[in-house]
Formats: structure tokens, sequence, C-alpha cells
């Protein structure tokens, strides 16, 4: 199994993937993917199966134990080349030549790429007639190590002359002696990884141990350096960093993310929970570069703020604490928990019914499965109009057994008690009624744009050069471009089915504003065609204004991606918008 065969089984772990983005993932034509697929099945037969599915090829394993060892007891060429980088001072093109097996031209190509890979997470520096070397501190050599040992132990503890089953033998026993390494916000199998990784690598002793050196003479390892003070020393300098994250500093934080993005999307809860979450980030940081569990593309289109918020925290927390956060992914998905959570004022709802047992049942479901809505009870046509007078009502409940009388307000029957079904679409309704209503508002005409972007250029180089166009004409400001661009240099760039979303919160009187830019020549956005822009300004203190990225994901996810690469008017983009199910 090459390189390029156990990346395709990597890729199609985490989701399925068509052939076209499987061959421009790993850079091959789409009949090399295709012969890939069938070696990779008669080699994995009764192992694992990849499919042709609806959407692309799926990967099924049948004998995840066997899956497990094949894939546990197999490096890739990046990982064998970290680990020489790991282990070593400097490695040198011969030496990885005779390691890999692979010509010096594809080595330097290699290396170049891994560079880029990991340019936020190593120092990699190349010398001339030196070699390659990690510009890192002891420490940092060692997380790598652990990370590898844990990621694929048979394979690296083999490299180290190790037994395989030691990772296994000593997480065990650590389990049994957690007392002894004061580590509390590790597992054992992270903790038992650092323990191998300081025995391989040694570390500078500045604390003395006896308690872990006999948790290692039980696990069989045998030693006459004190690799127990080295591991309680390299442990006491993590816990230090981890003694200074409290909730109070997380708090501090948070108040400057605010302050930035004027949103207000943090409590306690948060608070707590950012805290443990690094506090066990840098107890065990994971550099190796992330193959994500899970595509979380969706909730990110849902809560685009609330990730811009997350990528603005961890580079303050990186500043304040003098770490290297990773996985802003996670940092994310606690705000968007966080930004549902945020108390604003209820939707009105009128139940009009004229059986009060009913409206009653009825009244106490709703708020009990949609929190955020107040139900009021109209048991006749004058309470209706009353309420309609006295409330800013989103929607009418029809319960009546009678006709509803003539109304504006959007309404929606139900049937004696209501359903699941109910719910649910009153749910979507809810969405959709208000952004449905001011669309225009929100999406004007009089600001839509023809872009004349240079052909090839970047989408960084496009987006500048948008943005300072839209200055000039007085539709942004300078501070919103700042905070645009700045965004999108971030990358994680919010793409919704082939329309760019550039965005940022802003503190003008307009609650939300979606300017549609169809741009001369299409530009590629991590690795997605784009050819039509939604520039985005969002008042976060408007609790309608962050739905309606919701309802752009469903609405514009449910269009044929040909048909939005295809718009070329404002008109056209509005009309899609419109279009009924």
């Amino acid at each position: 199994m090459n390189e390029r065969q156990m990346n395709l089984i990597q890729l199609l772990l985490h989701q399925n993937q068509t052939g076209p983005e499987l061959a421009k993932k790993l850079t091959a034509s789409k009949r090399t993917i295709l012969r890939d697929i069938h070696a990779l099945n008669d080699e994995l037969i009764l192992i694992a199966q990849i499919t042709a599915v609806q959407d692309g090829y799926s990967l099924s394993i049948s004998n995840e134990e066997r899956f497990n060892q094949i894939f546990k007891t197999t490096a890739t060429d990046a990982e064998l080349i970290l680990f020489e980088l790991a282990t070593r001072d400097f490695v040198t093109l011969d030496d990885l030549s005779d390691i890999l097996f692979l010509s010096k031209p594809m080595l330097t190509e290699k290396i170049t790429l891994l560079k880029q890979n990991y340019t936020k997470r190593l120092k990699i520096i190349s010398k001339k007639n030196y070699g390659h070397f990690l510009d890192e501190p002891k420490s940092r050599k060692v997380i790598l190590l652990a990370n590898l040992i844990l990621q694929k132990p048979a394979f690296f503890l083999a490299k180290l002359g190790l037994a395989p089953t030691l990772l296994e033998q000593l997480t065990e026993n650590i389990r049994s002696a957690r007392d002894a390494f004061s580590y509390e916000h590790a597992h054992s199998a992270q903790i038992a990884s650092l323990c191998v990784s300081i025995y391989a690598l040694q570390y500078d002793i500045r604390l003395t141990d006896t308690k872990i050196n006999d948790c290692l003479r039980q696990s069989d390892m045998s030693f006459s350096d004190d690799i127990g003070s080295m591991i309680r020393t390299f442990l006491a300098e993590q816990n230090q960093i981890i003694d200074s994250i409290t909730t109070g500093k997380i708090l501090d934080l948070l108040q400057m993310t605010y302050d930035e993005h004027q949103a207000p999307v943090y409590d306690m809860e948060l608070a707590v929970s950012l805290a443990n979450h690094l506090k066990r980030s840098i107890a065990y940081p994971i550099i190796l570069a992330d193959k994500k569990l899970h595509n979380i593309a969706n909730i990110k289109a849902l809560y685009p703020l609330a990730f811009d918020l997350s990528i603005h925290f961890i580079g303050l927390v990186n500043q304040t604490f003098d770490v290297l956060i990773y996985d802003i992914d996670l940092v994310g998905l606690y705000f968007s928990c966080a930004m549902d959570r945020v108390k604003t004022a209820p939707i009105e709802l009128v139940l009009f019914s004229n059986q009060y047992a009913v409206a009653s049942i009825n009244k106490q479901t709703i708020e009990r499965a949609i929190p955020e809505v107040n139900v009021t009870l109209a048991m006749n046509a004058a309470e209706l109009q009353n309420s309609l007078q006295n409330q800013a009502v989103k929607l009418i409940l029809n319960n009546h057994d009678g006709p509803l009388p003539i109304v504006s307000i959007t309404s929606y029957t139900i049937r004696q008690i209501m359903t699941e079904m109910d719910l649910r679409f009153i749910r979507d309704l809810l969405e959709k009624i208000d952004i449905e209503r001011h669309l225009e508002d929100y999406f004007p005409q009089t600001l839509t744009a023809q872009f004349k972007n240079e052909e090839h250029a970047t989408w960084h180089a496009v987006i500048q050069d948008l943005t300072t166009s839209f200055v000039e004409k007085g539709i942004i400001s300078a501070s919103e471009q700042e905070k645009i661009v700045s965004r999108e240099s971030e990358g994680n760039n919010l793409v919704i089915n082939h329309l760019a979303v550039p965005h940022c919160t802003t503190n003008r009187g307009t609650p939300f504003i979606g300017i549609f830019v169809h741009l001369e020549h299409p530009v590629q956005i991590e690795g997605e065609t784009v050819q039509n822009v939604l520039l985005s300004c969002i008042n976060p203190n408007v609790r309608n204004e962050l739905k309606i990225f919701s309802y752009l994901y469903y609405t514009l996810n449910k269009i044929d991606s040909s048909v939005i690469l295809s718009w070329q008017t404002h008109a056209e983009f509005m009309a899609s918008l419109k279009q009924k199910d």
C-alpha cells in the first residue's frame, strides 16, 4: 500500500468523496484513483471495501480490529520524516533517502509540502550543507514524538527498539497509579506516550521522583538514567502553564473578544468550558496536522460568527499564555453552543383556539420544545385582535374549530393536540418569516456590483481589491474592510455551495446587509470554484440577523450548484432564493 492509497483511505474515513475530489486532493488523475480503489479493495478483502454511492465513494469497514492493525503498523512518508526530525538533531536528504527509499528531488518536494502543512505548528528549518532540523525546544519534540507514538504505537515503538505492546502495558499501570503523576488533565494513554517519548529523547532534570520509575519498571522498561525525574520535571512544567489558566482570565479574554466584535455571546458556562478545554489542550497538545473526525462545514455555515470569535479568542490565548492552541474548530463549537444560550427577547406567537384545555396543552408543548418563544392564548376574535395590536406577533397558530379572521400575519393551522411534525414546521417557519419578508432590505439591488477581477487572481487579492473599491464608494467603512480582509486571510472561509460569503460584525444602524457581487473570472477558495460573492456585514446584537446564515445555508444547498455558478445578476440570485420547494 503506497502513501497515496493510505491518504485515500484517510479521506474516506471521515466522509464520502467524489472521484474528482479525490483526484484533486491527492494530485492524481481520476484513472489513477480508480486503479487505487481497485487495488485497495483487493488488498483489504474481508476487512474493508470502497464502494460507489450516490455522493461519490464510501468506505465500509467489516473487520475493525484487522483494519486498525494494518493502519497502525504503517506510517506515511510525512510521519516518518517528522519522526526523524523529532529524534535527531538534524537529518540529511541522504539519511531520508536510505529510510524512505525515495529520490532526493522527491524528498525535497515532500519536505517543502511538510513545511507548508506545518507552517503554524512547527519550525522546520533547512540549511544548505547541513540538513533539516526542528528549531523547537526539547519539550515540543517530546510532544511531537508522543503524538506519533500514540497514533501508531506498534510502528513507532518498533522504530525506537521497544516492544510493540509497551504502550498498552504502561497505560494500564498508569491507570493504577495516577496519583504518582499528578497530571489530571490528560488521560492515561496520553501520559504513557509522553513517558515513552521522554525515555527516548531524555529531558533535563529539575525535580526528583521515584514513584514514576517504579511504574515504568513494572511495565518492563529497563533504564539506567533517572527517567522518572525527567518525566516529573516535564509534567510539572506543563502543570505550571495549566495552573495559569483560570476562569477569571478567560472571562477577561472573552470580554476583549466581545469588545472587538460587539457580539454578546459569552456566559460563565462558556468561560468554564473553555478553561477546561484549554487545560486539556496544554496537558497534551496535538501537534500532528489534524485529520478531522467530523465534517462540521454545516455548523460553520450556521454559526459563522462563532468561528470568527474562536479565531480571535485563540489568538488572544496564544499571546496571553505563550502557548500554541490549534483546534479552533472545537473552540468554535463551544462558541456556537453559547450563542444558542444567549438570552434575547422572546418571539411572540398567538395561539387562536376555542378549546382552552387543548390550547393550554399546545402552549406548554410549544414553549417547552422551542424555549425562545412566548405563546399567548386568544380564545376569541377580540382577544386575537388585541394581541396583534399590543405585541410584535410573528406567527398565529390557528387551533380553532372555525375559520381564522382575516389578518396580515402568517398563520399555521393545528388540528387538536399538536404533533412533532407541527413543532418542526413551526421552527422552520419562524426562521423564514422575517427573513423572507425583508429579503430586498437584506440584499439590496442598489448595492449589487459586477467586479472585474484579474484572471487567475488569488482570493486574497480579489477580496482586497473588491473591499477597497467598496470603501472608495462609501458602501463599507475602512474598519469593516479591515475585519473582512483579516478574517478571509485566516482560512476556513465561508463558502456555501459555491457562493463566497465574506463577512464581518458591524455597529452600523442597518442590522444586516448582504451585497451581491458577480466576479468576471472564477476564483478558487480552499478548492471550491466561486464566481459570486455575498459580502455581508452583521449586527450581532440583533437576533434574526444571525439566523440569516442558517436561512442561506439551507436555501442555497437546495439549489443545484450549476445554477449558482451560472448567476450573473442580482435578479437571478433573488429569484433562486424566492423559489419555493
